[in-house]
């Protein structure tokens, strides 16, 4: 594969990602994409130049791993993401804090123990 053809490539893919939020979006008249922090939504929204941001929802108790969900919001409109962070964080005034990580009561497991 030449530069020139991994280019067209390259371009070809960020404009059928943009193509498809853009659809995704309209289609139901959202402001926001919402997804688990885990999927590729960050990934895509990086790749296609969209803003999204992160909130956290929680820590998984057996291993202190945090977790949360992504939002992205439509190109150039970062102001929404920043109004709803702001909004999620005021809903949450008593937020989940992280577990010590050198504490006695944290318990690690081995593979041995699953």
């Amino acid at each position: 594969m030449t530069s020139e053809e991994f280019e067209e490539g390259r371009k070809l893919l960020i404009a059928k990602w943009r193509e498809n939020i853009e659809n995704c979006l309209s289609a139901t008249d959202a402001d926001f994409i919402v997804a688990s922090g885990e999927s590729v939504l960050t990934s895509v929204s990086m790749a296609a130049g969209y803003p999204i941001a992160a909130a956290p929802l929680g820590f998984a108790e057996f291993n202190g791993r945090p977790f949360g969900i992504e939002i992205m919001a439509r190109d150039g409109e970062e102001g929404k993401l920043f109004q709803f962070m702001s909004a999620w964080e005021a809903s949450i005034p008593d937020a989940v804090k992280p577990p010590p990580l050198l504490s006695p009561v944290t318990k690690f497991y081995t593979h041995s123990e699953l």
